[in-house]
């Protein structure tokens, strides 16, 4: 059973662009992409448990005629030193084809380096606000207000669209009527690490579901508050890394949370009978590696974002015993990592022993030593938090984090990750384990802890 679900999932194009990246890199995934995955226009039926509304699905897959958009197009980039590689971009989005005109939008918050100097080669619409005055929500608002186009296009300063015809088909569906908005899938980049192409993975094909094109609307189901928290952010999920909307549309609803703004956005359209499509089959490559720390503070953010977001309401148990928990697992990962090896050049059978150790030395160890070597930045965070094995939050916290190793463990094997560095991996289950902690902390705190916002 194990080995035809693996099978079925390496033939999932998704799983194949990532694993062109990460062993062949990124000019293969392109050369691949245009033949294969990201240029493909039909639309297919979903996995999820929701009935797709089928005529919007037979509109799109049953187009043939390829019509250019003749109104102007606003691209929105909020940017802040977006490095010599931001002209690169600039050009690429301009270079896009069917659109007959493209306007580009710069809010940039204090850049210190080139990123004005090449603005201006593409865009006379470049404004500038101090960095205090940053808002992700209000800073795109912003941007929109004071775009001159009939749609507008949210992106960012380190997205790459994939090909020449990414915002064509990006806006397609709302010039036809099919969408009111439309969202596209982020490739990582060539130099991603195992963390973040496994976080991609586990996003869109295993949480999200959105391994195919989909469109949602409220005919695909009875109740939004009825649907599971999965589903709810399956059928809303905008990403404002690549996503296209009327301007008029946009103008009435606009972004209004700080994190989370575009599934907050989408939640509001559903809920009004808008319908919403994301495509697979269409991509930006996007993707930072970061340090662990970021990690736990960026889920913690984010977890208390979604809760508020979807109404979920956070438990209240003591900060102090959940930091306490939390530096106790820490603890006990580092002693795990200490006789850590890819066994057999094989790192998903590395990571599923991982976990077998985990829950062996948490069972043998009610106290452990903090002063092993770790990841210097948690060592940072932890130093000062006492390894305390409070027993249910500690268990609960250990099944979720190797939950989401059995996961890491699984898109390993089914990408061929062999001869992935021993270095990345661990820093990868440090990632993981930051992530696990972060959320965990949030939904089952309502207190504020401002050294988890700090520098997010």
């Amino acid at each position: 059973m194990i080995n035809e679900y693996f099978s079925s999932l390496k033939s999932n194009m998704l799983i194949t662009g990532f694993k062109v990246l990460k062993t062949q890199g990124l000019r293969a995934l392109i050369q691949k992409a245009n033949k294969k995955f990201l240029f493909n226009r039909s639309i297919k039926t979903t996995s999820l448990p929701i009935n797709i509304d089928s005529l919007n699905i037979s509109k799109v897959k049953n187009r043939d005629i390829v019509e250019p958009i003749k109104s102007k197009v606003s691209i929105i980039i909020p940017t802040k030193n977006a490095g010599n590689e931001f002209e690169y971009i600039l050009r690429r989005i301009k270079q896009q084809e069917g659109i007959n005109e493209i306007e580009i939008i710069i809010i940039d918050s204090g850049s210190e380096d080139n990123t004005i100097e090449i603005a201006k080669k593409y865009s006379s619409a470049i404004f500038k606000i101090s960095p205090e005055d940053f808002h992700h929500a209000r800073t795109r608002n912003d941007g929109a207000e004071k775009a001159t186009g009939e749609y507008i296009v949210f992106t960012v300063q380190d997205a790459i669209p994939i090909g020449n015809d990414w915002l064509h088909k990006l806006l397609t569906p709302i010039c036809f009527g099919e969408a009111s908005a439309v969202s596209t899938i982020q490739v990582p980049r060539s130099d991603a690490d195992l963390f973040t192409c496994w976080s991609y993975w586990a996003l869109f094909v295993k949480y999200l579901r959105h391994e195919k094109d989909l469109i949602f609307n409220k005919s695909n189901f009875d109740s939004f508050e009825g649907l599971s928290e999965n589903d709810k952010r399956a059928v809303a999920n905008l990403d404002n890394v690549s996503l296209g909307i009327k301007k008029d549309l946009f103008n009435i609803y606009k972004f209004h949370a700080d994190y989370a703004k575009d599934l907050e956005l989408g939640i509001r359209l559903i809920k009004d009978r808008h319908s919403l499509m994301f495509q697979s089959s269409n991509a930006v490559i996007h993707s930072h590696n970061r340090i662990p720390l970021y990690y736990l503070k960026r889920s913690y953010s984010d977890r208390i974002s979604i809760c508020k977001i979807l109404n979920i309401e956070r438990d209240k148990i003591s900060i102090k015993a959940l930091m306490e928990s939390n530096s106790y697992i820490y603890a006990l990962l580092k002693q795990c990592l200490e006789n850590f090896r890819i066994q057999t050049y094989n790192p998903s059978h590395a990571v599923q022993s991982l976990i077998k150790d985990i829950y062996f030395q948490s069972e043998k160890y009610n106290s452990l030593s903090s002063f092993l070597i770790g990841d210097d930045y948690l060592n940072g965070f932890f130093e000062n938090i006492a390894p305390i094995k409070h027993e249910k939050i500690t268990n609960d916290t250990i099944r979720i984090f190797c939950d989401n190793l059995m996961s890491f463990a699984e898109y390993l094997s089914v990408v061929n990750s062999f001869g992935s560095s021993e270095d990345d991996l661990i820093k990868s289950i440090y990632k993981i384990f930051s992530n696990v902690c972060g959320a965990y902390i949030a939904a089952n705190s309502q207190d504020d802890i401002e050294i988890l916002k700090e520098g997010i």
